[in-house]
């Protein structure tokens, strides 16, 4: 609860992947984000959503090649997907 009113835990799922991220590969974020002086934008994030499931299952595991052992990259790749799911609805634990 936040001053009283509940929330959904979609945006801890989200933090939760972020901060695997980072545990994992020591980046920030997966995605580009551009900061100019008074504006964020996010052409990598936008780039992945674009993509169906499968694909940004696919580029996350290429990413995670060789900083995970094998049998764990389908693994995390699936989990990072869900966690950093675009719409807040299907972000799943």
């Amino acid at each position: 609860a936040l001053r009283g009113t509940l929330l959904a835990g979609a945006s801890d799922v989200y933090g939760v992947g972020i901060l695997f991220w980072w545990l994992l590969t020591g980046e920030e974020t997966p995605f580009d984000v551009e900061v100019d002086d008074d504006r964020i934008s996010f052409p990598g994030w936008q780039r992945f959503y674009a993509k169906s499931s499968e694909k940004q299952i696919e580029e996350l595991e290429q990413r995670l090649s060789g900083r995970l052992q094998d049998e764990d990259v389908e693994k995390a790749a699936r989990w990072l997907t869900s966690a950093l799911a675009e719409i807040p609805e299907q972000r799943i634990w």
